[in-house]
């Protein structure tokens, strides 16, 4: 019964989205076949680096919490990217095990070719102007709230009883 449940959500989701996001908070971004392996998002990554970059070993993980996606790993190479519930879409953290290229003002070395491709994400909108058109509607949560009648008289059920009343 299980299979047939893990089955039916492998069918769901085929692809797997990946985000790969550097300390300067640059984003790379592919979509991958669900089956596929971890490798073939390192594989990914590496050509998209710069050429004096790419001989230079990197780490992707995960967080909170913290989990690397190591190639070395047996318990994480083997598995697909379903398998290490990564779909249908994920962020992955990537970190240089060279330090000084993990620094947020060093802008990912990424090759000029990628680069020319890149798109802005879009500005999210400003908070305050989300809360100042939520309060000049008025909805259900912002009327007085009243209890009992018009007249101002509240029945009790013949059932209640409440103390001090003989």
């Amino acid at each position: 019964m299980r299979e047939a449940e893990d089955k039916g959500k492998r069918a769901k989701y085929p692809t797997t989205r990946i985000r790969i996001r550097f300390t300067d908070r640059t984003q790379l971004e592919k979509t991958f076949p669900s089956t596929d392996k971890i490798k073939s998002v390192y594989a990914f990554v590496r050509g998209c680096l710069r050429e004096d970059v790419k001989p230079i070993k990197f780490v992707l993980y995960q967080t909170p919490p913290k989990r690397e996606l190591k190639v070395s790993d047996p318990k994480v190479r083997d598995l697909s990217l379903y398998e290490l519930h990564l779909a249908p879409s994920s962020i992955i953290h990537l970190k240089f095990l060279e330090e000084s290229l993990n620094h947020v003002t060093i802008p990912a070395p990424l090759d000029p070719s990628v680069l020319e491709r890149a798109e802005d994400l879009p500005i999210p909108p400003d908070p305050e102007s989300n809360t100042a058109s939520a309060s000049s509607t008025p909805g259900p949560s912002s009327r007085p709230l009243t209890l009992g009648s018009a007249t101002g008289t509240v029945k009790i059920p013949k059932w209640l009883k409440l103390p001090g009343k003989k």
